[in-house]
């Protein structure tokens, strides 16, 4: 019966390939979590990333996260995280509110517009989006940035195991009894008190 021979070529190189890919995803994804990763570096790593995630350049958050990371050494996978914030129901929101808080402080009144159209009166506004940007996006940084800080610290409090109990320690030595011959008078203790002679009057 003929052996079965070892596989060649392009699959075995796919696999390789792939398991090469796994190994330095895995290695790149442990040295993200650890970097820079204390509660506070990650609150603001968080409020970095949806700061960014506020910004009118749609398209560049990401970019604009790692960015920020990278110049002020904040955890880059954390603020990476913080960007996804700007999927497009939520950054239509966002957005509308900082047009109209800003637009509201520059000139005095709201803007005639609905929450779908922010991204088409976008340019004729942007001075009332970038002022709105300041407040409204740096509000929810702040926020996601404490929410961050507060869970992280938390579940590094709860990861510390709790101190062992110091040892007891041994106990004393009893001392030893000498024992007592047969007939041999009792020996009085120098805490009792003597006792009295028989027959002797008060």
């Amino acid at each position: 019966m003929a052996t079965p021979r070892p596989e060649t070529g392009a699959p075995n190189a796919i696999r390789r390939a792939w398991t090469g890919l796994r190994e330095s995803a895995r290695e790149l994804l442990v040295r993200a979590k650890n970097e820079h990763s204390a509660p506070h570096e990650v609150g603001f790593s968080v409020a970095a990333g949806v700061f960014s995630a506020c910004t009118p350049f749609l398209g560049f958050h990401m970019w604009i996260a790692l960015a920020l990371a990278t110049v002020f050494r904040l955890n880059r996978l954390w603020a990476f995280l913080g960007s996804r914030v700007s999927i497009v129901p939520v950054y239509l929101w966002i957005s509308f509110c900082e047009i109209e808080l800003g637009h509201r402080l520059r000139a005095g009144e709201w803007v005639r517009m609905s929450a779908r159209e922010p991204l088409a009166h976008g340019k004729e506004l942007s001075i009332d989006w970038a002022m709105g940007t300041v407040l409204v996006g740096g509000g929810l940084a702040a926020v996601s940035g404490v929410l961050a800080y507060g869970c992280v610290r938390r579940w590094s409090t709860g990861r510390v195991s709790p101190a062992s109990p110091a040892p007891a320690s041994p106990a004393s030595p009893a001392s030893p009894v000498s024992p007592r011959r047969p007939g041999a008078p009792l020996e009085r203790s120098s805490e009792s008190p003597p006792s009295e002679p028989r027959g002797s009057s008060s």
